[in-house]
């Protein structure tokens, strides 16, 4: 299974609780299915990962410049999160496009390994602006939910309204699930798994839903967040 599927498969087993019996691999498609005891239910799965949405609400994939980025941000975790303590996160705020992305992966990694190695103080609060490469980044200390190191990447080309970010976003994942699941599943019922690549947008999600101006005929629709919380929007 994809990583998507594994986080999306174990936290709707918890989510549900007796309501399934066991959440499984399907045959893409679709992703998963709910065990229960009136049958299997379908279940897609599906990233919401960062994305450029232009003036028009069209949404543009800005994996091949935040994804390199989220590499990076995912080896300092493997590197050096053991030297935050259990209850903190430090979390990069980084604007990409990233220039010189090589050098700026290895001032990258001396920088953070001195700061955690020299600084006391960020396991409690911290808040600083840094330059690297020539390239702007702002470090927090937040209260640990999920990795111990992780990224928030900004990008340029992005609107700043981060509601009508994740309204687009909900909106064109949701209709071209929408467009596959009747293709592959005529009848019955279908569930779908949202699951958040972006924790940024976490609060937004929950506030843009109300506001989609599609229509879908999933039964259910569940948020996942990193940490395998779940969020079950309303029909």
């Amino acid at each position: 299974m994809r990583a998507e599927e594994i986080l999306a498969s174990e936290a709707l087993i918890n989510y549900l609780g007796e309501a399934v019996t066991d959440v499984v691999k399907g045959e893409d498609p679709p992703d998963l299915y709910a065990v229960t005891k009136k049958g299997n239910i379908p279940i897609e799965v599906t990233l919401l990962y960062p994305s450029t949405v232009g003036p028009m609400g069209e949404v543009e994939s800005r994996k091949s410049e935040d994804y390199p980025i989220l590499g990076i941000c995912d080896s300092l975790n493997s590197k050096f999160g053991n030297l935050l303590q259990p209850q903190t996160s430090l979390v990069l705020d980084i604007t990409g496009p990233i220039k010189n992305l090589g050098k700026f992966n290895r001032s990258l990694n001396r920088i953070i390994k001195k700061l955690l190695e020299e600084n006391e103080d960020i396991q409690k609060s911290h808040e600083e602006n840094i330059e690297v490469e020539g390239n702007h980044i702002k470090l927090l200390v937040f209260p640990r939910n999920g990795k111990a190191i992780k990224c928030n990447v900004r990008n340029v080309r992005a609107s700043n309204d981060l509601i009508y970010n994740a309204k687009r976003i909900l909106e064109n994942r949701i209709s071209k699930k929408q467009i596959s699941m009747r293709e592959w599943f005529p009848a019955g019922p279908v569930w779908l798994a949202l699951v958040d690549n972006d924790f940024l947008l976490e609060f937004e999600y929950h506030l843009a839903y109300p506001q989609l101006e599609i229509t879908h005929e999933f039964e259910r629709i569940f948020l996942i967040r990193e940490n395998g919380d779940v969020e079950e929007f309303e029909p």
